[in-house]
């Protein structure tokens, strides 16, 4: 897209695209990977990811979501069996779930 600066020059930007790359979801396929995120005021929120994927996207999907927390960046996203916090985000989701295609995570605010 183009950023239009206040004196009317138009400078070539490319985006990072959070807002297009976290809404898109990959169609069903081996390659495609479903969590439902539990969050912390009890309600669900289902979205598929790519096993390629890393936890940062996870994160990412969380923060650019309309769910609300106290301060930006405190909360964080855990396995319930055994209860684990994702904390290395580097890490791609067929690597730390690699015998699944589903998953349900937590989600919580830092304490």
């Amino acid at each position: 897209f183009f950023f239009q600066a206040e004196d009317g020059i138009r400078d070539f930007c490319l985006s990072r695209g959070l807002g297009d790359v976290y809404k898109r979801q990959p169609e069903n396929s081996p390659e495609a990977f479903s969590i439902l995120f539990r969050l912390p005021d009890g309600s669900r929120k289902l979205r598929r990811f790519s096993i390629k994927d890393r936890i940062q996207a996870l994160y990412d999907f969380i923060e650019t979501s309309d769910i609300q927390f106290e301060e930006h960046d405190q909360f964080e996203i855990a396995v319930s069996h055994p209860f684990q916090v994702l904390q290395d985000k580097n890490r791609q989701l067929e690597e730390v779930f690699p015998d699944s295609n589903q998953e349900t995570l937590i989600i919580r605010e830092k304490i």
